[in-house]
């Protein structure tokens, strides 16, 4: 890819671009109600925050962050003009940013220098090299990442080498949306990950990362108004295991890894409806990928590839087990996991929250079917044991 050129953006589509997105600035002052086009129906009134965030404005400093923190990145390559839209400054971008726990990084194309009339030509030649090497760390990362045009938003993994998801020249709003799905993908990354890193050390393979990755860490709650978070288990394996003990049913739901897949019950009335319930909840992403060094050794190659085929694997049987042909698919399962209460593919949130209403009445039900089972099976093993005890007659 040819280093990007800041002469490719024309002022007249850059001005039709900071229109599009609706700029404070054109406003007079900063932006203090939560944009229309950012709600969703089950938000709570009072989102938003007036604090800002906290930027880093070099690469090296926010992976330094990220490492210490094992966090996503959020990348912002804004555009190159003067009155260019301020990333994630009105109040609702900003609790949503912040909440998310995210680590921001900022990266503004090098600005030429002015250089002073009275310089030496020593001082000329200092600030021309001086703005060569940023220009050159710049172009690195707009390469590395594929940039394309301006503004770009890249979400990445703590070392900066995964993406997670990318959006350019796109409308805040479908920026700030996604934030509701990141903790999940970032979840399902942290799968991949440390799978990985166990399948190469398992193989005595020299693995990607320095140390064994961090393991379990809180999920961030998003913007405090909409209330407690659900606790999500992110493998099925944990959910049946919390179900055993509590006897509780689980809800599984099987989210798709598209574009804008809607994240299930993050507003304040679903989040209440499902704490409430009692239900284990567990969500299970198709198997994430990690990026892999395009240097990187045969026998490295091919532990990733294997991982990646046996966790499709995996999931494509669960899938199978629960007969799941479409996605997104909300299943309720009994404790053990083997009898399917309830199941709802493809439809309306709403649709799901209102069958809260009657899952006790289901669960309740099948503890029933669950209690003549065992009275069935107690009298068998009783009349087999009569059975075996008693005398043979001689006819």
């Amino acid at each position: 890819m040819t280093p990007f050129s800041f002469r490719s953006l024309s002022r007249g589509l850059a001005a039709a671009l900071l229109l599009a997105m609706a700029a404070p600035a054109a406003l007079g002052g900063t932006l203090t109600t939560t944009p229309s086009s950012a709600r969703e129906p089950d938000d709570p009134k009072n989102v938003g925050s007036d604090k800002p965030v906290a930027w880093f404005e070099t690469m090296a400093d926010g992976l330094a962050e990220a490492a210490k923190r094992d966090r996503p990145i959020v990348l912002v390559f804004p555009e190159a003009v003067t009155n260019r839209h301020e990333w994630f400054h009105d109040t609702y971008a900003q609790d949503f940013t912040n909440a998310s726990d995210l680590v921001c990084v900022r990266l503004l194309p090098p600005q030429t220098p002015t250089i002073p009339a009275g310089a030496t030509p020593q001082q000329r030649q200092l600030f021309t090299e001086a703005f060569a090497r940023l220009q050159q760390e710049y172009n690195a990362l707009v390469r590395k990442y594929e940039v394309g045009a301006l503004p770009t938003v890249i979400f990445l993994s703590p070392d900066g080498e995964t993406v997670l998801r990318s959006y350019t020249r796109t409308m805040e709003t479908n920026v700030v949306r996604y934030m509701r799905a990141l903790q999940s993908d970032f979840e399902s990354y942290k799968k991949t990950r440390a799978a990985l890193h166990a399948e190469l050390k398992a193989r005595k393979i020299p693995t990607l990362l320095k140390a064994d990755p961090p393991t379990g860490g809180t999920v961030p709650p998003g913007p405090a108004s909409f209330g407690p978070p659900i606790k999500w288990h992110e493998t099925l394996a944990g959910a049946l295991a919390e179900a055993g003990k509590v006897d509780k049913p689980i809800m599984l739901v099987l989210a798709g890894g598209d574009r804008e897949r809607h994240e299930w019950f993050y507003g304040f009335h679903a989040r209440e409806v499902v704490n409430a319930s009692g239900v284990v909840a567990a969500r299970v992403l198709p198997p994430a990928e990690v990026s892999i060094p395009r240097d990187a050794k045969p026998e490295l190659v091919d532990a990733y590839r294997k991982l990646r085929e046996r966790m499709t694997q995996e999931y494509n049987a669960m899938a199978a087990k629960y007969n799941v042909t479409s996605l997104p698919t909300i299943l309720f399962l009994s404790p053990d996991g083997e009898h399917v209460l309830a199941r709802h593919t493809r439809v309306m949130e709403t649709m799901v929250v209102d069958y809260f209403k009657v899952l006790p009445g289901d669960f309740e039900n099948h503890k029933k079917f669950r209690t003549a089972v065992k009275a069935v099976e107690k009298d068998k093993a009783a009349g087999a044991a009569a059975t075996s005890g008693a005398a043979i007659s001689p006819r």
